[in-house]
């Protein structure tokens, strides 16, 4: 599914309905800090996830830090959207493949049956999004 955000902290509102996304974040002159904080904060709490960026070329001495930072790719060409698109097609297949293993299977090697009757509180889950 393709999601259009306005801002940062829309794309993160975004990220808690779907943890493993494939962002393109805008890069301009008035957002860098923002970006940087968001591409930690990605790397910690979205760990499936994957971002790139887009900018124009005057902004490219920023691709490094970025990249460091966290990003994938720094795109300034619309020459490498085709890339773009296979690079996000390999990334949904495996966050797909990935899902669909990682479920029944792990529970169906566990070498203990799931208990009803237990007594144990349930554990809370994160709720930050």
């Amino acid at each position: 599914m393709l999601y259009e955000t306005r801002s940062i902290p829309q794309a993160w509102e975004a990220l808690c309905l779907s943890p493993a996304s494939f962002l393109g974040l805008e890069l301009t002159e008035n957002n860098f800090e923002g970006v940087v904080r968001g591409l930690k904060h990605l790397s910690r709490d979205y760990p499936r996830a994957r971002a790139i960026i887009f900018a124009n070329r005057a902004l490219q001495h920023y691709e490094w830090i970025l990249r460091e930072s966290g990003a994938i790719d720094f795109l300034v060409s619309p020459r490498r959207i085709q890339q773009l698109a296979a690079m996000a097609d390999r990334h949904i297949r495996q966050v797909q493949t990935n899902s669909q293993i990682e479920g029944p299977t792990i529970w169906q090697r566990l070498p203990w049956r799931p208990r009803h009757d237990t007594n144990e509180p349930t554990r809370v889950q994160n709720t930050d999004c």
